[in-house]
């Protein structure tokens, strides 16, 4: 399973978007959101949601995020709970970040106080055999930021 975490971090730099007047580029853990402008500034606190990460609709609803995310299971119901990468005026956004409210520490795992769960595909026709047991899985790649080194 994936190491795939809501976390609080620490805003790196921001540069301008080239595509857009309210729009700005926040560099967080070695990759980019879109945000609008004037919201953040560098050094501040924020907690990160990444790509693929599902959101309880009622979480969504607080964040103001739900008409963001995309559609997929939820308790067995099709909603729009996915944390996904998009464009947005031809710049790539991987999740987004939202305000700190409470004084957390960079680095805190949040994803049970916002009732996180990694997104898991569904199984596509031609992938319904199990795992052979003779054959162990030795490559289990939890995200980007584990592998190039950008996570703590």
């Amino acid at each position: 399973m994936s190491d795939m975490k809501i976390t609080v971090e620490k805003v790196e730099a921001i540069e301008p978007h080239p595509n857009a007047d309210r729009l700005e580029i926040i560099k967080i853990l070695g990759t980019q959101c879109i945000e609008p402008m004037g919201k953040y500034q560098v050094g501040d606190k924020v907690i990160y949601f990444p790509p693929d990460m599902l959101l309880p609709p009622d979480v969504s609803a607080d964040l103001g995020v739900t008409s963001y995310l995309k559609h997929a299971r939820w308790e067995d119901e099709k909603i729009q709970c996915r944390v996904s990468a998009c464009r947005l005026r031809g710049e790539p956004s991987y999740g987004f970040i939202s305000p700190l409210w409470v004084d957390w520490a960079v680095g805190n795992d949040l994803t049970e106080v916002y009732e996180g769960r990694k997104y898991v595909p569904p199984p596509l026709p031609g992938d319904q055999a199990q795992p052979h047991v003779d054959f162990p899985c030795y490559a289990d790649i939890p995200n980007y930021w584990i592998i190039s080194g950008n996570c703590q």
